[in-house]
């Protein structure tokens, strides 16, 4: 049976570590070393630590100054002796049978080199909000949705290192990397309970950062664009956009959907996306009359008249 590594880098993250640490011993796939990286955290993070030094399952390596995410990764998969490998976040989870599932899929996929699966957007408390779809491996150069995943040796030992320049990118610069070499595959089951919240790396960072990198990646490994960059902010404000709608945020709905629509017109003919604003505007029950007129009238509207459109609803809404 191969032996699967699990590298948890962490900084200050006490409040969810235990959960995390917990959901990786707890694993139905019983060949789990878990390697937990402190990344010179401040908070309680080392005398919780300490409370695991009996479990032979558990190596604890601690970083004698803050390093960042990526030199974490990297000092964990050192430390790793399994032949299969992954790595999960403090505040995040593994179903119980992730690993088992992503172990058997490689065993009936010999050519892939690398699989990844669905997973759960969960808030703060735990509470399950929506399943994620990862998507095929052609869907990579579009979007990073990869939370769950487990790859063979083999792609370390060819792909090296975490790049630490690619702070906060990391991963989905490594995921690019490994495409240019192996086999992906996606498992479109949820295995991962992925986490937002306030103090998650993901939240803190501003949206046109994680656009800019995003779009630094893709002009890396797909080419230049002059165009790109601003579609793929567009990208990320409806992204948020449809984010606060799940949350009840009509007013964040409205800022990034006009944010979003300024920078790329064509989202005016997308229904989801004029939906969540007129349910943003006029709540739900006036929504349906207005996707009945949507449906028999907005098709007339000439593209001629789009930059138009905007500049009335930017008008109307007076938040950008």
């Amino acid at each position: 049976m191969d032996k699967v590594s699990i590298v948890l880098p962490t900084y200050n993250g006490a409040r969810y570590l235990r959960e995390s640490i917990r959901s990786c011993l707890e694993q139905t796939y019983p060949e789990v070393e878990l390697i937990v990286v402190d990344d010179c955290s401040t908070d309680e993070t080392p005398d919780l630590l300490r409370s695991y030094a009996g479990d032979p399952r558990v190596k604890v390596v601690r970083h004698a100054t803050n390093s960042k995410l990526p030199a974490a990764l990297n000092t964990g998969f050192a430390h790793a002796s399994g032949s299969l490998l992954t790595w999960t976040s403090d505040d995040n989870r593994f179903t119980p049978d992730a690993i088992e599932k992503l172990v058997s899929f490689l065993e009936t996929r010999p050519s892939a080199a690398f699989v990844y699966s669905d997973y759960w957007l969960i808030d703060e408390d735990g509470r399950v909000e929506r399943r994620v779809q990862a998507g095929p491996p052609e869907h990579l150069r579009s979007a990073c949705r990869i939370a769950s995943f487990l790859y063979r040796r083999e792609v370390y030992r060819a792909v090296g290192d975490y790049d630490p320049r690619m702070f906060r990118i990391e991963d989905y610069d490594y995921w690019l990397r490994v495409a240019q070499r192996f086999e992906l595959a996606w498992l479109p089951e949820p295995l991962y309970f992925y986490r937002r919240h306030a103090a998650s790396l993901t939240r803190s960072e501003s949206l046109e950062s994680r656009a800019y990198w995003f779009d630094y990646l893709h002009t890396r490994y797909f080419g230049p664009d002059s165009s790109r960059y601003r579609r793929v902010l567009a990208q990320f404000h409806i992204a948020e956009a449809f984010e606060r709608h799940l949350r009840g945020d009509r007013a964040g709905v409205l800022r990034h959907a006009t944010r979003a629509v300024r920078r790329e017109l064509s989202l005016l003919r997308n229904r989801g996306v004029i939906s969540i604003c007129a349910q943003a505007l006029f709540g739900p029950r006036v929504t349906r009359v207005v996707r009945r007129a949507l449906r028999r009238e907005y098709a007339r509207i000439s593209p001629a008249y789009l930059p138009g459109v905007v500049a009335v609803l930017a008008d109307l809404l007076q938040i950008v």
